[in-house]
């Protein structure tokens, strides 16, 4: 009797351990306000730090930017020599893509973002987002 008791709890415990999992896949993001507001805080700091720095039309890679776990990617602003359009690189929340300045227009060329990609490692909506913005 112990032995089938042993047996139906181990059979149990299996079939909850794996109900859990789903796939492997990775948790769902999380969003809203809270959730979000510490790439946003990252995001904010960096664009201060380099709002008048003088680019040369090349984005810049900040990995782990301001000692957080988040690499940020710095897109040079169109129409001005100086200042960067900021983008999470990977973002662990949604949206996916967090651009800041929010609306900003910023220059990067196809190449650009295949060297950046090699840099850091991009979300594929990152990817897709400044693929989509590319200028030839």
């Amino acid at each position: 009797m112990k032995k089938l008791l042993l047996v139906l709890l181990s059979v149990a415990a299996m079939v909850v351990g794996c109900s859990d999992r789903q796939g492997d896949q990775p948790p769902p993001k999380r969003s809203g306000e809270m959730a979000t507001k510490r790439e946003y805080s990252v995001l904010e700091g960096v664009e201060s730090q380099e709002r008048s720095r003088v680019h040369a039309g090349a984005p810049l890679v900040r990995k782990h930017a301001l000692g957080s776990e988040y690499d940020a990617v710095g897109l040079p602003s169109k129409g001005s020599d100086h200042g960067y359009v900021w983008i999470i690189a990977n973002s662990d929340t949604l949206p996916d893509v967090k651009v800041l300045p929010e609306d900003a227009l910023f220059t990067v060329t196809p190449s650009q973002v295949a060297d950046v990609a090699k840099q850091v490692v991009l979300s594929q909506e990152v990817q897709d987002y400044l693929n989509a913005h590319a200028t030839k």
